[in-house]
């Protein structure tokens, strides 16, 4: 008994480490989960923020394309039309951080900017007139829109608009070439050809890069910072734009931008209140029902100690008392063994029924007697075995006999003695009986 005890305790130990385990191992990756729900977000809200830059710029260059097939369809672009065409497409609306959108003419190795909208506006003004060609940036994207057919986006540079401003926020520029012919531009199918014909000039948008990233993020969720970059200045590039400091983030990532003729990268940071928000009760739940598991069942285990030994001398009653009853059981199976013993060895046929009339016990010498097989009378009325004449007369006086007679102190008694009783075979044939009850 001790030993049975000392094993029931160590395997309840096991039990509440294995439970400890558990809880452990469940909090655990219930923090990990966490970890990679908010790394997931975190994936997202970068593919969006690309998604979104790429998508101002093609509104941006969508506008161009639209101004360029101005000029194929028009001899002379007069500064009424151009202000007509620059108000119906409203690009200034539809493109945030669009300074203004310009036509500059190609003469020889110049650019000179002749229509700019909106004029009203005195930064747009001062441009009028101005070469662009002179500053290496700007020549580079219009060189490589010029041969190339299609925009050319520059690199960072302090717009004419901002110039005397005291500003030193980076723009960019968009360029799109337009030539005096249409078929002068190269197919899409062969766009790295030299375009032929005459350069008249090129259509482009003035970009400021802080008013361009405004609203790009949603404020849910909340803690992205970002930096973009130049990525064809040279590593690490030129910072174009920087959301807010990323120290400290414990998430990050890169996206690299194919803009027309440019790249620029995406760097991306979560702060910790991206990772608070991105965070859920899930562990905290999972600890706490951990630690009430491991509670409830160390109580259940103590509580079990407690009661074994009872449990232990109660089964060893009742095993004795089930032992008793089977050894009475098998006296009665016995009894029954050897009562059917006589009763199949009777030179006499023996029926017994029930208080209805159903046989339910007949000897091999009854079944010979009345002509009927072995166990082919069992559940039988005992009214079968009698001629018609006499069986309402037997059924009435078998409903008036009296039941009160106990089955331990039964009556033995002659039935009608003196009368000639007579039964019925299952050939229908009568046969005399003498019959005892």
């Amino acid at each position: 008994m001790a030993s049975e005890a000392r094993r029931h305790e160590t395997a309840g130990w096991l039990v509440m480490a294995v439970a400890l385990g558990l809880a452990v191992l469940s909090w655990r990756i219930a923090v990990d989960r966490d970890r990679h729900e908010a790394e997931l977000r975190f994936d997202a809200a970068g593919d969006g923020l690309a998604a979104a830059i790429i998508a101002r710029i093609d509104r941006s260059e969508f506008a161009l394309r639209a101004a360029a097939a101005l000029f194929d369809a028009s001899e002379q672009v007069e500064r009424d039309e151009w202000r007509r065409f620059v108000d119906a497409l409203r690009p200034l609306e539809s493109g945030p951080g669009i300074a203004a959108m310009g036509f500059a003419r190609s003469i020889g190795p110049t650019a000179t900017i002749e229509l700019l909208e909106p004029i009203e506006d005195p930064r747009n003004l001062r441009a009028i007139g101005v070469d662009m060609a002179t500053e290496g940036v700007r020549r580079a994207a219009l060189t490589l829109a010029g041969e190339s057919g299609r925009p050319a986006l520059s690199g960072p540079v302090l717009l004419l608009q901002d110039e005397g401003s005291g500003t030193s926020r980076p723009g960019v520029l968009l360029y799109q070439a337009v030539y005096r012919a249409p078929s002068a531009r190269p197919s899409d199918a062969d766009a790295d050809a030299r375009p032929r014909g005459t350069l008249l000039g090129w259509v482009y948008s003035p970009m400021r890069i802080d008013e361009l990233m405004r609203g790009l993020l949603p404020p849910d969720p909340p803690g992205i910072a970002f930096e973009l970059f130049d990525a064809d200045a040279g590593p690490p590039g030129t910072l174009l734009h920087a959301s807010a400091s990323g120290a400290g983030a414990a998430l990050r990532g890169e996206r690299v931008l194919e803009l027309p003729g440019r790249r620029w990268t995406l760097r991306l940071a979560g702060s910790g209140a991206f990772e608070e928000a991105a965070r859920s009760q899930r562990p905290a739940l999972v600890a706490a029902v951990g630690a009430l598991t491991v509670l409830v069942l160390g109580l259940y285990l103590r509580s079990e100690a407690k009661t074994r030994t009872r449990a232990l001398d109660e089964a060893r009653r009742l095993s004795a008392e089930v032992e008793a009853r089977r050894d009475a059981e098998q006296a009665m199976r016995d009894s029954d063994r050897r009562f059917r013993d006589v009763v199949e060895a009777s030179p006499v046929g023996l029926l017994m029924s029930d208080p209805d009339g159903r046989i339910v016990l007949a000897n091999p010498q009854a079944e010979r007697l009345f002509g009927y097989g072995p166990d082919e009378l069992i559940g039988t009325g005992i009214d079968v075995l009698l001629p018609d004449a006499a069986g309402d007369v037997h059924a009435a006086l078998r409903a008036d006999s009296p039941r009160t007679d106990s089955p331990r102190a039964p009556d033995r008694r002659p039935m009608s003695p003196g009368r000639d009783l007579r039964g019925r075979r299952r050939d229908g044939t009568d046969v005399p009986l003498e019959i005892g009850l």
